[in-house]
């Protein structure tokens, strides 16, 4: 196994300690350590690795006097390198430990060389010419190598840790360090990463043949080639598995099991050798091992067929997408590692031929690195699908109904062959829906068959559907011809998300030629992207929603409201919700609506007097959303915005003084004055884009932060308002805000800030379970997909749509939730329905709501309130007399409220 990790860089001495220091590990005579590598070699560095400069090293300093160090504020930030470790088979570690076979312990080393040599072929430096960065493959490292034989259980465990340093050798310029590329993956860090079961194999693979050469055989342990020597008992020292097994589960991928290994490390504890060494030799004796039981022969030479590449990644590319619709790039080299013997280079020889079978569309890459792949014959069998679904779907079954059941009404009034059910419920409400089914087809004369994705699902399923549904799995299906009666059939297919796209559309087109009509039920348990849901949805299927329902969760619609209705209305029922104190948000779909809402619920709040007349204007950064789509578009960008660049190390801000379009580049002007150009190409994710702009803030303002500033701010926090405190000639002026737990922030009104208004947001923004979610909808907008979204948002929704109460009806057939049209109401949290209904028909509160308004004003900033100023105020901003007032706020005193 090769586990991967980063050098630490809190102390050199520390890390050297860490592997050479015998109270930590323990080395296998004089050749404990060593030198890897061409860089190596260049700087002179052969034998036992010298502490000094291994430390040194790990610092950028090499012996050359060439410095690679990275001081800010006063400290050495270079990153030191990578630690590789090469674990041994069980088997081998006990082998070559425990009865001390020298030659076992040779294999280990000699493949674990073999391995670094094919990670030093891909060693390259980044660096920038006229202005572009480019990569340069240098094909040289340096490694310290520490030769270790125990686990921190005390285990016989061969290992050596590979410490490979950060620096080669560019002909062009010197020693560099190594790349690193997070945008393209490309760089020498991210591909020792995203290969490292590649190069686990690689060095398993040499270890093995080495072993065959001595004549041992092998037993196979797990996937991606793993394996362990016949014959060698392993169980009894394998005490650090049992912890990783825990932690993460037998059936753990290769790359989960390494981060476990780091996850489960604990502090070793030293011992005396030769006693550990003692109680090896004896727990082995129990086990009744022999060493003429394990080798088959004194020697065997295995023959070295002659290798054909290109059939070899064929049939690695069958297995891999005969189980999956596609599958990584690192995955079919380690697939294809595994199929053919070792050879030098063989990591970038079966690129080229990788890379070729992309170019000549074998393979199809699914995204711009070609790090996810598919096949044609996927793409065939994906098409196939296609097009059986679109035929199935513009032919009519003709199928009636007169059950309540709402999937067989949304079947019936569909009139198509092909229907896709979304089904998300426990298992009793899943036959619950096949009942259902059978029902349907009972009603119109046909027969009911369940297909399932096995036979062991199959007979499950048959014990609890009713006895005349026929349930049977895909492949006993399409292995028999006949079918009852020649009778047309109603079919299930039951978490058809599992089926492969081959038998899908085996079955389809049977199901075509005889008339079937298909039910489609997916469960969203799906393994893989790109089945048969997916299809149907790309060809416009709309599915039926079939959920176990939820009545805590309600949707209601104000129907037959133009644009300037819904914004009016959405800020009339927050302004609403806000007085009685209830959680309240706006969502909309597009930027221009909801600044318009925010506009309008701000107008209304200040209008009610729920906003203080206390305000102060300050200069807010907003920031602009980038990503792959637009931050390379040059109308993207306008003059005034700033460009901030975020590095691992620092943050820069420029402000866009000028933008050309004859070279497609930015003048930038730093806080100094200094002015320089960028390529709009050259603007990656580090960038971030903010337009600075006034905001008027008033006391019982919501805001968000969208950056961290001030005190205690950090991105991504609401906040409301709670005062903007004037200075005096010891202090500045300062605006103080509270989150959602009482906990205070403040910031200078003369510095930058960057906040926004929180009365709207996008749907399904928010993660919330009690607040009520006014959504403001366009037609479009008004989907299972859009209030699927809405959902995490809040308890209850207020959807504002220009559809009539029938459209709305039609397009949420069958949703996961309860739904009715406002005026419908008959049930629901009363509280609730009062207050939409008020905001509704936007009548006057009654004289105690307009108390309760009064009263959250006055008590924004303060625990008490004076009661005459709430009389008054309540007096003001509506048509009760002044003596009414009194008398309601009497009756609250008499009421004790």
């Amino acid at each position: 196994m090769l586990s991967v990790k980063n050098l630490t860089s809190g102390g050199a001495s520390a890390s050297a300690n860490y592997y050479e220091e015998k109270d930590n590990y323990y080395f296998v005579g004089e050749e404990g350590s060593g030198w890897f590598g061409k860089g190596a070699e260049r700087l002179g560095l052969t034998g036992t690795v010298d502490r000094n400069i291994f430390e040194q090293m790990l610092e950028g300093k090499l012996p050359d006097g060439t410095q690679l160090t990275f001081n800010k504020a006063g400290k050495n930030q270079h990153r030191p390198g990578y630690d590789l470790t090469f674990s041994a088979p069980k088997s081998v570690s006990v082998l070559a430990l425990v009865e001390g076979n020298t030659a076992v312990l040779d294999a280990h080393k000699q493949a674990v060389l073999s391995a670094l040599n094919e990670i030093e072929s891909v060693a390259s430096t980044r660096s920038m010419t006229k202005g572009v960065t480019q990569t340069e493959i240098t094909g040289n490292t340096i490694a310290a190598l520490f030769l270790h034989t125990t686990n921190r259980n005390l285990d016989p465990n061969l290992h050596t840790h590979a410490l490979l340093i950060n620096a080669t050798w560019s002909d062009k310029r010197g020693w560099k360090t190594l790349s690193s590329d997070t945008i393209n993956r490309n760089g020498f860090n991210e591909i020792i990463r995203y290969l490292q079961v590649t190069f686990g194999s690689i060095y398993r693979q040499h270890l093995k043949e080495s072993l065959q050469k001595q004549g041992f055989s092998f037993i196979s342990t797990g996937k991606n080639g793993l394996w362990e020597i016949e014959g060698v008992p392993t169980e009894p020292f394998s005490s650090r598995r049992k912890e990783v097994v825990e932690a993460v589960g037998e059936t753990a991928s290769a790359k989960q099991k390494s981060a476990a290994v780091l996850a489960t490390r604990k502090a070793k504890t030293f011992t005396n050798v030769e006693t550990l060494h003692k109680e090896w030799q004896e727990t082995l004796a129990k086990t009744g091992y022999s060493a003429d039981n394990v080798k088959k022969a004194e020697t065997v030479t295995p023959s070295t067929p002659e290798i054909d590449l290109k059939n070899a990644i064929s049939q690695s590319i069958k297995v891999l997408s005969d189980k999956n619709t596609r599958f990584s790039y690192d995955t079919l080299l380690t697939h294809v590692i595994n199929r053919i013997p070792c050879q030098p280079k063989a990591l970038e020889t079966l690129r080229k031929e990788i890379n070729q079978a992309i170019k000549h569309r074998n393979l199809v890459p699914l995204n711009s690195e070609s790090t996810l792949l598919t096949t044609q014959t996927h793409l065939k069998h994906e098409n196939a699908v296609s097009t059986l679904i679109h035929q199935l779907r513009y032919s009519k079954h003709e199928l009636t109904t007169t059950q309540e059941s709402a999937l067989a009404k949304n079947i019936t009034q569909n009139n198509v062959r092909f229907n896709l059910v979304n089904l998300k419920g426990g298992f009793a409400h899943e036959i619950q829906v096949i009942d259902e089914i059978h029902a349907l087809a009972k009603e119109n004369k046909l027969n009911t068959v369940i297909i399932t994705p096995n036979k062991k699902i199959s007979d499950k399923l048959q014990e609890h559907v009713n006895k005349k549904v026929k349930t049977i799995s895909i492949d006993d299906y399409l292995n028999d011809a006949q079918k009852n009666n020649h009778k047309r059939q109603l079919i299930g297919i039951y978490q058809s998300e599992h089926l492969l796209l081959n038998k899908v559309a085996a079955l389809l087109s049977r199901s075509y030629a005889e008339g079937d009509t298909i039910i489609a039920l997916d469960s969203a348990s799906r393994k893989n992207k790109g089945l048969t849901s997916e299809i149907a949805r790309a060809l416009g299927a709309e599915p039926i929603n079939a959920f176990e329902s939820n009545a805590d969760k309600h949707l209601y619609f104000i129907p037959d409201q133009d644009k300037a209705s819904r914004i009016q209305a959405a800020a009339n029922h927050f302004a609403n919700l806000y007085a009685l104190n209830k959680e309240v948000i706006i969502q909309a779909g597009n930027n221009p609506t909801k600044e318009a809402i925010t506009t309008q619920t701000r107008n209304i709040l200040i209008e009610k007097g729920l906003l203080s007349e206390n305000k102060r204007v300050v200069t807010t950064k907003k920031s602009i959303f980038l990503d792959a789509a637009n931050r390379n578009q040059r109308n993207t960008y306008n003059i005034g915005m700033i460009l901030e660049r975020t590095t691992e190390n620092e943050r820069q801000q420029y402000q866009i003084k000028s933008i050309s379009k004859q070279n497609n580049k930015l003048l930038l002007q730093d806080q100094f004055g200094n002015t320089s150009a960028l390529s709009i190409n050259k603007i990656d994710s580090h960038y971030r884009l903010f337009k600075v702009q006034e905001m008027e803030l008033r006391e019982g303002d919501s805001v968000k932060s969208t950056g961290v500033f001030g005190q205690n701010i950090q991105a991504g926090k609401t906040f409301t308002v709670t005062e903007l405190k004037k200075g005096n000639f010891l202090f500045t002026d300062k605006i103080i805000m509270e989150d959602e737990h009482g906990k205070k922030a403040s910031f200078t009104p003369k510095a930058d800030c960057k906040l926004e208004y929180h009365y709207c947001e996008a749907f399904g923004n928010s993660l919330n379970k009690n607040q009520t979610v006014i959504a403001v909808f366009n037609e479009k907008e008004v989907n299972n997909s859009t209030i699927n979204q809405i959902r995490r948002s809040g308890k209850n929704i207020i959807g504002i749509t220009g559809l009539d109460r029938d459209s709305i009806q039609k397009r949420l057939q069958q949703s996961e939730i309860s739904t009715t049209v406002l005026s419908d109401i008959q049930q629901g949290d009363e509280s609730f329905l009062k207050a939409t209904e008020v905001a509704k028909n936007n009548v006057t509160p009654d004289i105690q709501k307009q108390l309760n308004i009064a009263i959250d004003r006055r008590t924004k900033s303060s625990m008490v309130f004076n009661s005459l100023g709430v009389i008054t105020d309540a007096a003001k901003s509506s048509d009760f007399s002044f003596n009414d007032c009194i008398n309601a706020f009497k009756q609250r005193l008499k009421k004790a409220k």
